[in-house]
């Protein structure tokens, strides 16, 4: 993992041969969005409360009334909004959903009414980011409301003169923290009961230090107080609180004291749908160190994504033999996806008939030595990104692809060739222009004129950002595998799904609350539970196995002789320990319970699945069998615990606490010969 790559195509310049210092807009370059979208309906009255320019938060409502809420939720495009497709959840107080308002990338601006069930407690508005419009929730009447804004990325924009509360409990210090996008540019803090002010001046970073931020420290007090947020300018801003609740009123009297109700959740599991996805890590372009060794071994890897450099390997065709014999024999990873790029990532193919020249040679040499001849290679890394012009790029593929599969040589039209390789897949790249450059719009193209030219759908996917919304990994595998066998010849093979990167965030857009906590190890068990449950991919891998200074998305940070592990590379081991090889049908009745349950090569059934929210679980599982005894592993910020537990019984229930990744793993001895009610093969 040393020698890992410096660039990403995310947040890289954008190259083109016509404008060589053209860059890419930044991820997050809007237009500010108005302090109102709310045009479109009647003016409120005096008692509504507003809450305007979301882009990234959870409005809590305080329902004590006994009649339905009327939320009112309007939105309006701020910057690409057209190729975005977009989520709202409206939640009850047990977390369960009343609607999830699904935004075509059709709808840049919209309006909808959702009602709240009458019984009164907190019910839950999320706006998910990334986002690329900017959301008004109106809700009517008294009822009180706090917002909780996310940490680092963007939260809305304000108009000049805004001002929040938040409560401090006694005895606590804190940290007020912000983010200057452009916008604001202060933070003022004042005690409600009198006493100084205290400000903080945000300082505007380069997009290569996004993860910076400015915080200052406040100390504790006797008794519990209350402080007035004022933030200094308008616009775009993201602002918070450490080590208390993170939670804004408008109004001093509205804050409230979240006590999350408990929630029960009803999982069912039938018959078997294919297999599960091979899960993996991205790797450098290097031998990792050998000190790395036994931690990459403990995360159980059965898949990765390289690149491999043409101006390195065409002066020294053997140049990577060292680096890929490791991965094979040592790891082995035979099943991955290799992506043709140059030093420091440079994604162009500049010369195509040089480019298909050399790996014409290449892969003769590669596949002759038997090192990863069942691995897919990509010809360029996120083209949909990086590219001026998309066509050029896909005439390079048909030029390139054709030249390889009908090669005389077997060597060479033996391999394995993988596309569109895009930047996301339904949602279009983070650039202007978006709508026209959709991963799935290109691998439409290909798939139905050059079926017979490639053998699987690869794409990276990024910025679904917060946990509800992992559900994305499910819906868009299963339609990119319907798009897949809408143009599938008869006779001709299937086409394998693989996500072969995939993060948080894309490019500089980090956030250390997301990477370096345990909010990774619930994201990423939910992505996988998400993605394995389709039965449909055929590796899923996180973008990457170590940092490397500037992209410090890694399961772990490497030192010269040493390394230090997140806590992501826990749920890695825990996620590779608890899936099977057979997936099999399961359904979740919670948004924040995901759950996938798997058969080994035993005949073992595993569940694995992560309460990724803040109520605590009472789970029954329903299983296609009875199991005489299984064994509860769960994983959270504290530690990992096991536990055996008689059963023999087709339901089991489980208590499961807030925020935890949870495993149930039947005796391997209890196992009947010939499990009654599931299927071996697909259903």
């Amino acid at each position: 993992m040393s020698g890992s790559i410096k660039c990403e195509a995310s947040t890289r310049h954008l190259l083109t041969r016509r404008h060589p210092l053209t860059r890419r807009p930044r991820l997050l370059a809007a237009l500010i969005a108005p302090a109102s979208l709310l045009a479109g309906f009647s003016a409120p009255v005096q008692a509504d409360t507003l809450w305007s320019g979301m882009r990234d938060g959870v409005v809590h409502i305080q329902k004590t009334g006994s009649s339905s809420l009327a939320l009112q939720l309007q939105w309006k495009a701020v910057w690409i909004a057209d190729s975005q497709e977009e989520r709202v959840y409206f939640q009850n107080p047990d977390g369960t959903l009343i609607r999830r308002v699904n935004i075509a990338a059709s709808q840049q601006s919209g309006n909808t009414t959702v009602n709240t069930p009458a019984s009164t407690g907190v019910y839950r508005v999320e706006v998910p980011g990334v986002s690329f419009r900017a959301y008004d929730l109106q809700i009517p009447g008294s009822d009180a409301s706090m917002i909780e804004p996310v940490k680092v990325h963007q939260a809305m924009s304000v108009k000049e003169g805004t001002s929040f509360y938040f409560k401090v409990p006694a005895n606590r210090s804190f940290k007020l923290c912000g983010k200057n996008y452009g916008g604001v540019d202060s933070l003022t803090i004042t005690p409600t009961t009198g006493g100084a002010a205290t400000s903080l001046k945000l300082t505007k970073y380069s997009e290569t230090e996004y993860p910076r931020y400015d915080s200052t420290t406040i100390a504790a007090a006797s008794e519990a107080r209350v402080f007035k947020l004022e933030l200094g300018g308008s616009g775009k801003i993201s602002f918070w609180v450490d080590d208390i609740p993170n939670l804004f009123a408008q109004q001093a009297s509205a804050l409230f004291d979240l006590k999350p109700a408990d929630a029960n959740t009803q999982i069912t599991i039938g018959s078997a749908v294919g297999d599960t996805p091979k899960i993996g890590a991205a790797m450098p372009f290097a031998d990792p160190p050998s000190f790395s060794w036994p931690l990459i071994d403990s995360w159980g890897l059965q898949s990765t994504n390289f690149y491999f450099f043409q101006d390195t390997l065409t002066k020294n065709l053997d140049a990577d033999k060292a680096i890929l014999n490791t991965f094979q024999n040592r790891f082995h990873l035979q099943n991955a996806v290799s992506i043709l790029s140059n030093t420091g990532r440079q994604p162009l193919i500049e010369d195509t008939a040089a480019t298909t020249s050399f790996l014409e040679r290449y892969l003769k040499r590669r596949h002759e030595d038997g090192l990863l001849k069942q691995a897919y290679i990509a010809f360029s890394d996120e083209p949909n990104l990086n590219y001026s012009d998309v066509d050029e790029f896909e005439k390079q593929f048909v030029s390139i692809a054709t030249a390889l599969k009908q090669n005389s040589d077997p060597s060479i039209n033996s391999t394995l060739i993988a596309a569109p390789q895009s930047s996301r897949f339904w949602n279009g790249p983070t650039r202007d222009g978006s709508e026209t450059r959709r991963g799935s719009d290109m691998a439409e193209r290909l798939l139905s004129s050059h079926y017979d030219l490639f053998d699987a759908l690869s794409w990276h996917e990024w910025l679904v950002r917060d946990l509800i919304a992992t559900e994305w990994y499910n819906e868009s595998i299963t339609r990119a595998w319907d798009l897949m066998k809408r143009y599938q010849p008869a006779g001709k093979p299937e086409k394998a799904l693989v996500i072969a990167q995939t993060n948080i965030s894309s490019g500089y857009s980090l956030s250390p609350y997301d990477q370096d906590t345990f909010f990774a190890s619930l994201w990423w068990t939910s992505v996988v539970a998400q993605s394995a449950r389709t039965g449909k991919l055929s590796s899923l891998v996180w973008f990457k196995a170590a940092d490397d200074g500037l992209y410090n998305k890694g399961l772990a940070s490497l030192a010269a002789a040493s390394y230090t592990t997140k806590p992501v590379s826990d749920a890695m081991r825990f996620v590779t320990q608890h899936l099977g090889e057979q997936a099999l049908a399961t359904q979740s009745s919670h948004p924040e319970l995901d759950a996938v349950a798997t058969l080994d090569n035993n005949g073992r059934l595993q569940i694995l699945g992560v309460n990724k929210g803040e109520h605590h679980q009472r789970i029954t599982l329903t299983l296609p069998r009875k199991v005489k005894s299984v064994v509860i592993d769960t994983l959270d910020e504290n530690g990992a615990k096991s536990t055996g537990k008689t059963v023999d019984s087709s339901t089991i229930t489980i208590e499961l606490p807030a925020k935890t990744i949870f495993g149930v793993s039947e005796d391997l001895a209890s196992i009947p010969p010939s499990p009654p009610g599931i299927r071996l093969t697909q259903g």
